[in-house]
């Protein structure tokens, strides 16, 4: 106790022992929240904007326990639309989940109404759906099928072979 109290009536003659002192504080500090951060890395794909492209987003989201929270959470912040400004929203503004099941290797998701209304000129629902189907697929090891139904109803095409074709595609 002697010993704390000769060092703390010698720092206003070293005040470089308080300066170091509060960097090595902070420093631990730092290095203690940076190992305990809790967040996993996940991919995004959009459509350019420019170009019509996909784009490739990287995101730090939290760590949740449960397989079908992660994938709630990667789907809605999906929905978000993405950070970079080169990129395009896929689905319009406030689009929503409206259920999301898993079973076994399938995910079964159910978007609102609005996702059956393309985000922009360029955008096709078609398309939207087959990132958001890459992205978990990719993301989520685990996941054999993703269904994916508007307000209820599964989605119907006109060119059914194209929109195969164009899901391929972006298997590659």
């Amino acid at each position: 106790m002697r010993a704390v109290k000769d060092f703390i009536d010698k720092i206003p003659e070293r005040p470089w022992i308080l300066v170091i002192t509060l960097i090595v504080g902070l420093g631990a500090w730092a290095l203690v929240d940076f190992l305990n951060l809790s967040l996993a890395r996940y991919s995004f794909y959009f459509d350019n904007i420019h170009e019509g492209r996909t784009v490739y987003e990287s995101r730090a989201l939290p760590l949740v326990p449960d397989r079908e929270g992660r994938i709630a959470l990667y789907v809605s912040e999906y929905l978000l639309g993405p950070a970079t400004l080169e990129a395009e929203a896929l689905f319009p503004e406030g689009t929503g989940v409206r259920s999301l099941m898993l079973r076994g290797e399938r995910v079964l998701i159910d978007l609102d109404s609005r996702a059956a209304v393309p985000a922009s000129r360029r955008a096709q629902v078609a398309g939207s759906l087959a990132l958001l189907e890459k992205g978990i697929k990719r993301n989520f090891s685990f996941v054999e099928d993703v269904s994916l139904t508007i307000a209820g109803i599964i989605p119907q095409f006109r060119d059914p072979e194209g929109i195969q074709r164009q899901a391929e595609g972006l298997n590659d």
